[in-house]
């Protein structure tokens, strides 16, 4: 597959949801809920990707996150390449291609790197209990809003390659 034209369109629609997210966030920090989406920039491009353009294309995403959170420099980073080996190195026992697994896989790998997340920012607050209520209500939040948008990202990632002139399928399984 072409890398110099996947790796942008995918970081591309990466912003796009991280954008539409930060929007969201912005509403609802009225009710003191906000969401958090890393999983679905981890799924897509772990489930059908290459290794190599897939890390890229998840590093690049996680610094792009790391830009605009108030953590160091690199976590998102580390968090998004740690959750996208894992699913990586799992993908072929799996209908990598089914929008309702990659869902599931999206909400998993979400739950985890939301916990990875959490633990790194409570080790700076001097009473980390104490939060732990909105930290659930949040990873809740979350957790439904990528069950809702993860099958429309998914085809809109898709149909933004294929609009590149970069198609998965014939690229995967040789189909014309």
């Amino acid at each position: 597959m072409n890398a110099r034209r996947l790796i942008p369109v995918a970081c591309a629609c990466g912003i796009f949801l991280w954008s539409l997210f930060g929007q969201l966030n912005h509403y609802l920090s009225s009710w003191n809920v906000s969401l958090f989406v890393g999983g679905l920039l981890v799924t897509f491009p772990a489930l059908r990707f290459s290794h190599r353009d897939g890390w890229k294309i998840v590093v690049l995403l996680g610094l792009w996150c790391d830009a605009t959170a108030p953590v160091r420099v690199g976590l998102h980073a580390v968090l998004f390449l740690t959750a996208y080996t894992f699913v990586f190195q799992l993908r072929d026992r799996f209908p990598r291609e089914e929008a309702v697994f990659g869902v599931f896989i999206a909400l998993i790998a979400n739950a985890g790197i939301f916990i990875a997340l959490t633990v790194a920012l409570l080790m700076r607050n001097p009473h980390p209990f104490a939060a732990i209520p909105a930290v659930l209500i949040d990873l809740l939040v979350s957790e439904l809003f990528v069950a809702m948008v993860g099958a429309w990202f998914f085809a809109l990632q898709e149909k933004s390659l294929e609009i590149a002139g970069l198609s998965l399928r014939r690229e995967q399984r040789g189909l014309l």
